[in-house]
């Protein structure tokens, strides 16, 4: 697995999570939209389990949007993360405190 597809996989849970709160859609909607059962999404948005990439065609499907948005989505909380824990570092930095 390569570095990008290990963020990708970490992170693809939060991105669904997003989408399916932005859409307002309950687990159990995407669960019938998508085809795939609410408990494994939540198990998914919570890390807990890796998707597949047909189930997470199948949940993109029933979010309403793009595979490609839905990856970039979770590229993009990677990216938060990473600015999070500079800021961080920044104002601990900043501030003189250890």
């Amino acid at each position: 697995m390569t570095k990008r597809t290990g963020i990708i996989s970490k992170n693809i849970g939060a991105a669904i999570l997003y989408a399916r709160k932005r859409n307002n859609l309950s687990l159990q909607e995407l669960a019938t939209r998508s085809g795939v059962s609410a408990s494994n999404i939540n198990r998914i948005e919570n890390g807990k389990r890796r998707p597949t990439l047909t189930t997470v065609e199948l949940i993109s499907e029933g979010l309403g949007i793009e595979l490609d948005n839905l990856i970039n989505t979770a590229k993009s909380v990677e990216y938060s993360k990473q600015l999070s824990a500079e800021d961080e570092a920044l104002f601990i930095r900043t501030n003189g405190e250890d």
